[in-house]
């Protein structure tokens, strides 16, 4: 640039000269070709510089695309591509689990999918007894011809584990089997078999008074009941298999009871759950 400058500079004065003794057209024509020659060395020296700031864009580009970054973090379960190998546009470079995020994936009757809304909370259990709360996430619809089951996948908290939580690991997702509603249950150990059906006896009076139930779902260790009982109802879960009906029975609730001629003891409340 600074040649085409002095060329530029050396042919000027020279035309100024035109007109006056001093004036040589040889010599005006030389520099017309040396300041021709000067500006097409300017022109291919920038064009030079072009090329080369291309090429300076270009590493920036690849060293700034050299460096793979997960967009989360994690552990690397396997790669896929060693050091220096060629990688084509989307080609896998490492397998990442997000240990941070594992969600559950349960296969569920497909009769009762409905009732997982997203957002639904259920308990899951993991395979040391651990409890911790699943979110429903999403309901697949994808239904397996064979098992007629969906999968649904839940956000998981779990908390007090022993051991870290592993892709794979069997977890048990109590899913509910239908929306929730209010429902009479008692304890297992108050119902009482007999030829007519199921029983339970009720504290009345004083006394054992037999009421016939229909036992429904279980929940827990609880049983699911309808028929002539009441919340709130004080019923026998101890010695009940030898009661009588009209057989006196005292008791102190809600800790201790005992009954005449037995040994029936820790009456039970019936309750109101979901």
């Amino acid at each position: 640039k600074a040649n085409t400058e002095l060329a530029e500079q050396v042919y000027q004065r020279t035309t100024r000269l035109r007109g006056s003794a001093a004036f040589s057209q040889g010599r005006f024509e030389d520099l017309a070709k040396e300041l021709a020659r000067a500006r097409a060395e300017l022109a291919r020296t920038e064009a030079l510089l072009a090329v080369a700031r291309a090429g300076v864009a270009r590493a920036e580009y690849e060293v700034d695309n050299a460096k793979v970054l997960a967009p989360f973090h994690g552990v690397v379960l396997a790669r896929d591509a060693d050091p220096g190998a060629y990688v084509s546009v989307g080609a896998p470079v490492v397998r990442i689990l997000d240990d941070r995020h594992l969600e559950i994936e349960a296969d569920v009757p497909t009769e009762i999918v409905a009732a997982l809304k997203p957002g639904t909370e259920v308990a899951a259990v993991l395979d040391d007894g651990t409890l911790g709360t699943a979110t429903v996430r999403a309901a697949v619809p994808s239904e397996s011809p064979s098992t007629r089951t969906r999968p649904v996948r839940f956000s998981v908290d779990v908390e007090g584990s022993d051991k870290p939580l592993a892709a794979g690991q069997t977890v048990t997702v109590n899913a509910p089997v239908g929306p929730p509603r209010a429902a009479l249950s008692v304890a297992k150990d108050a119902l009482v078999q007999q030829a007519g059906g199921w029983i339970v006896y009720v504290a009345e009076d004083g006394k054992a008074a037999p009421r016939g139930v229909t036992i429904g779902a279980a929940v827990e260790d609880r049983f699911e009941v309808s028929g002539a009982l009441r919340d709130g109802d004080i019923v026998v879960i101890r010695g009940n298999e030898r009661l009588r009906p009209g057989q006196a029975i005292a008791f102190e609730p809600p800790a201790v009871a005992s009954v005449e001629s037995g040994s029936a003891q820790a009456p039970s409340t019936g309750s109101v759950s979901n």
